[in-house]
């Protein structure tokens, strides 16, 4: 990651529901259909506990949790599925699309990065 450091504060807009949420570091953001999520989704094709965000010295990352329906972010034209291949888990950037559930017709979550320094490497 450049600069060393992750941003101070991230957030996440649900598109589809026009939910936003804002999370400091040291805090995680649960996705899924359970009600006590952080992020609560109704689409069936979303796993109770599908995923959360959350900060590692390494950055801000999504885990999948080994849902159902799987998880995949979208960076530009790039897709990068979030799987065994990648270890469950994604670094995000500003701007990433993390889109869960039905590949067909997924959620989708935007992200937007905040803090000194909105740059991470990227691994792929």
């Amino acid at each position: 990651m450049a600069n060393g450091s992750a941003p101070s504060r991230f957030r996440v807009t649900v598109a589809a529901g026009g939910h936003v949420l804002r999370s400091s570091s040291g805090e995680k953001i649960s996705i899924g259909r359970d009600l006590a999520c952080s992020v609560p989704v109704t689409d069936p094709h979303v796993s109770l506990r599908h995923g959360e965000i959350l900060f590692t010295g390494e950055g801000v990352v999504y885990r999948d949790l080994k849902s159902r329906n799987g998880s995949q972010v979208r960076r530009g034209s790039q897709t990068i599925r979030v799987d065994p291949t990648t270890g469950y888990q994604c670094l995000l950037a500003d701007g990433d699309e993390l889109r869960i559930g039905n590949s067909m017709d997924p959620t989708v979550l935007q992200i937007r990065l905040e803090g000194p320094s909105r740059m991470v490497q990227d691994d792929s």
